[in-house]
C-alpha cells in the first residue's frame, strides 16, 4: 500500500528504484533478483487508497527495469534476460492503461516506450512488437508534448539502427506538416544528433 504523506521519502524512494536498477557485480552484470525485485514492485504496486498519484513511482520503476536490459547475452545473462522478458507484458499492459486513464503529460506512456526502444535496440524483443509502429502510433496529435519527444527520440534511434527509408520520412513530414513548432524543432534535432543520415547510408544512396 502507498503512502506518499512523507514527501522526502516519496522522492528517494523514486531514486532508490532507478538507482537498484543500475547496480552491476564485478562483470557488469545485473542479478536475476534486482530484476525481480523491481518487478514485484510493478506487479504488486497498490495506490487505491493513496490521495497522490503515484504515476511518477511507476515512472521510476519502469526506468530501473530499463537499466537491468543486457546489452549482450551469453550464458550468465541468459537467467536475466529471461526476468526482463517476463516484465514486457506488465509494461505493455501498461502503456494500454495510461491511453485510457492518462497519467500527467502520459509520463507513463513515455517510460514504457523506452523500456520497449531498450529491447529492440538490443535485438531481445517478440517479433511481434519489434517494429517502429509502436513509437510512430505516439506522434499523433492528441497524445502528450513529452510522449510525442519521446517518441521522436525513440523513432531516430530506430532510423539509427535500421535504417528505415519510412521512419525517416514520418519524421521529415512531422517537420514540414506539424502544427507545433516545438514538435518541429524537436524533430530536427533529434535527427541532426542520428549519425546514419550521412551520404554513405543506405537512405541516400549515391
Amino acid at each position: 500500500m502507498n503512502d506518499f504523506s512523507d514527501f522526502p521519502l516519496y522522492f528517494i524512494q523514486q531514486e532508490f528504484m532507478r538507482a537498484i536498477g543500475q547496480i552491476k557485480d564485478h562483470a557488469d552484470y545485473t542479478t536475476p533478483r534486482i530484476v525481480q525485485f523491481l518487478y514485484q514492485q510493478l506487479y504488486y504496486n497498490d495506490n487505491q487508497r493513496n490521495e497522490y498519484d503515484d504515476s511518477p513511482l511507476i515512472v521510476a520503476i519502469i526506468d530501473g527495469l530499463t537499466y537491468t536490459v543486457p546489452h549482450k547475452v551469453d550464458y550468465k545473462m541468459e537467467q536475466v534476460l529471461k526476468h526482463v522478458k517476463q516484465v514486457l507484458p506488465k509494461i505493455v499492459c501498461y502503456l494500454n492503461i495510461d491511453k485510457k486513464m492518462p497519467s500527467y503529460q502520459q509520463i507513463i506512456s513515455a517510460a514504457c516506450l523506452r523500456f520497449i526502444s531498450k529491447l529492440i535496440q538490443y535485438g531481445h524483443i517478440m517479433d511481434n512488437l519489434k517494429d517502429s509502429s509502436i513509437f510512430s502510433a505516439h506522434l499523433k496529435r492528441g497524445q502528450s508534448f513529452h510522449v510525442r519527444c519521446t517518441a521522436i527520440q525513440l523513432l531516430a534511434l530506430f532510423i539509427k539502427n535500421e535504417s528505415s527509408e519510412r521512419d525517416l520520412n514520418t519524421i521529415l513530414s512531422l517537420i514540414e506538416f506539424d502544427q507545433s513548432p516545438f514538435i518541429r524543432s524537436n524533430a530536427v534535432q533529434q535527427l541532426y544528433k542520428t549519425p546514419s543520415l550521412h551520404k554513405t547510408s543506405r537512405l541516400f544512396p549515391q
